[in-house]
C-alpha cells in the first residue's frame, strides 16, 4: 500500500490535535477537581506541578509533531529517531494518566468523573502512540510525487 507525502504529514497534525485535546481535558477538568480532592493523604501542593508537567509534555510533543509535519523530508533526516523518542515519552504519559485514573477511583464518588476523563486521556495518548507507530511503518511506502 502506497501513501502520499501529504497524507503522511497530515497524520502528524492529527496526532498533534489529539494531544491538544488531552492537554485541554487535563487542564479544564482534572486539575480543578484534583485540587479540591478531600481524600486523606492527597498532597495538594504537588498536584498543580504534577499535572502541569503532564500538560507541558503533551504541548511540547504536539509542538514537535507540528514542526516535523511542516519541515520533515521523507528520506533522510532525524525524523524516525525523534518520533521513537516521542513515542517513548507518550507511553510514559499514557501510563501516568492510567495510573492516576486507577488511583482516583478509590477517592470516592466526587473523583469518579476525573477517573473517567483520565481513562479517556490515556486512551487518546495510546491512540496517538499507535498512529505514530503507523507513520514509522509506512514511512518507506510514501509516494514522493502526487
Amino acid at each position: 500500500m502506497k501513501i502520499s507525502l501529504t497524507s503522511w504529514k497530515r497524520m502528524y497534525l492529527i496526532t498533534a490535535a489529539l494531544l491538544a485535546m488531552v492537554a485541554i481535558l487535563i487542564a479544564l477538568f482534572v486539575v480543578p477537581q484534583a485540587a479540591v480532592d478531600t481524600h486523606p493523604g492527597v498532597k495538594h501542593e504537588e498536584i498543580a506541578f504534577i499535572w502541569g508537567v503532564n500538560i507541558s509534555m503533551n504541548v511540547l510533543i504536539l509542538f514537535l509533531l507540528t514542526l516535523i509535519s511542516i519541515f520533515s523530508k521523507v528520506k533522510g533526516g532525524v525524523t524516525a529517531p525523534v518520533v521513537i523518542f516521542l513515542m517513548f515519552i507518550l507511553f510514559i504519559l499514557a501510563f501516568s494518566c492510567y495510573d492516576a485514573a486507577m488511583a482516583y477511583l478509590s477517592h470516592g464518588p466526587n473523583m469518579q468523573s476525573v477517573s473517567v476523563i483520565l481513562f479517556i486521556c490515556a486512551a487518546l495518548e495510546t491512540v496517538v502512540w499507535f498512529l505514530l507507530l503507523s507513520t514509522l511503518i509506512f514511512r518507506r511506502k510514501i509516494i514522493l510525487h502526487e
